[in-house]
């Protein structure tokens, strides 16, 4: 990445519109950050260790909104329940494709000009339903490509039949994903990108002595995905 710009941390205001839709028989919140005018939206999922109120999202979704795109956050419907271990895969992918249908009515788009996305787990969701979607680009940032310290349990075979566009931002201390087995399985992926943040974590958290403050890598990251979507 090139050498960012000191800026000023990004506000992480709140989002213009919050609703609840139904998933099954539980309800979801799903908040909607929206420009004055937008022709791109992104859904961005949160990790499994925090709801869309957390910083991190919220920090994402207001900057990528100041950007000029419609950013949706969501609970899973654990989240919303406030339980710790997540839902089954299956609740967890059709709460995902039921945000998608309630961000199309919402905004009038159509599903190629929605981007799918999240944090670690909420990322890891939307590639395992994006093939179920014509929703052309995927936003990861820090795909969780195998537990901590478990390499040898790659999350990485439903990878391969995605058709979208791939954009992954990882951070090159992240304990889920050792680069030394992610770039061989990059090179075998159809239409992906990967951005590396040097000395960066899980959350693509650098340390306090670094010498690009955090708030410039994640503006960075920001422009990044704005381009990208």
């Amino acid at each position: 990445m090139p050498k960012p710009k000191k800026s000023a941390s990004p506000k992480s205001s709140g989002p213009a519109k919050s609703v609840q839709i139904k998933v099954g028989e539980h309800k979801i919140s799903v908040a909607f950050y929206k420009p004055a005018s937008f022709k791109r939206a992104l859904i961005l999922a949160n990790g499994a260790g925090a709801d869309m109120k957390n910083t991190f999202i919220r920090t994402f979704a207001a900057g990528l909104c100041e950007r000029g795109i419609c950013v949706v956050t969501f609970n899973f419907v654990y989240q919303e329940l406030k339980r710790k271990a997540p839902d089954k895969k299956q609740l967890l992918e059709e709460t995902y494709l039921a945000v998608i249908e309630k961000v199309k009515q919402e905004t009038n788009l159509k599903e190629p000009q929605i981007a799918l996305g999240g944090k670690s787990m909420g990322g890891r969701i939307s590639t395992q339903i994006v093939s179920r979607t014509k929703c052309k680009k995927v936003v990861l940032l820090g795909y969780p490509l195998h537990p901590p310290g478990q390499p040898e349990k790659l999350r990485d075979a439903h990878l391969y039949d995605i058709q979208a566009e791939l954009l992954f931002i990882s951070g090159d201390r992240d304990p889920f994903c050792t680069f030394s087995l992610f770039h061989p399985i990059l090179k075998k992926l159809k239409t992906s990108r990967l951005i590396v943040i040097n000395n960066a974590g899980h959350s693509l958290d650098v340390p306090k002595s670094s010498e690009i403050p955090q708030a410039n890598v994640y503006s960075d990251c920001m422009d990044e995905i704005a381009g990208f979507v």
